[in-house]
C-alpha cells in the first residue's frame, strides 16, 4: 500500500530524476514520457500512457485528493486492477 511516508516521496524522487525537463518545442513531450515510464520505471506501455492521460486530464489539484481518498479508503489498485 502506497502511503505518503514511503510512496509519494520516492516516486517524486524517482520521476523527477529522469522526467524534470524533457520538453519538445517549448513543451513537455509526453510521449517522451511515457517512454521513459515504460522503459526506465517498469510500467507497461498501456499503463504509461494511462498515467500519462490521467496527468493531463486531471493535472495535480485533483489527482492529489484522489491520492488522498484512496490512501485512507486503503485502494490500492481500484476498479480496473491497475
Amino acid at each position: 500500500m502506497v502511503s505518503e511516508k514511503n510512496g509519494i516521496h520516492s516516486y517524486l524522487s524517482e520521476y523527477q530524476e529522469s522526467i524534470t525537463g524533457i520538453e519538445k518545442s517549448g513543451e513537455v513531450d509526453w510521449s517522451a514520457i511515457q517512454m521513459i515510464l515504460a522503459k526506465e520505471h517498469g510500467w507497461t506501455e498501456e499503463g504509461a500512457g494511462i498515467l500519462v492521460d490521467l496527468v493531463q486530464d486531471y493535472g495535480s489539484f485533483i489527482l492529489s485528493h484522489a491520492l488522498a481518498l484512496a490512501i485512507i479508503e486503503g485502494q490500492e489498485d481500484g476498479r480496473l486492477g491497475m
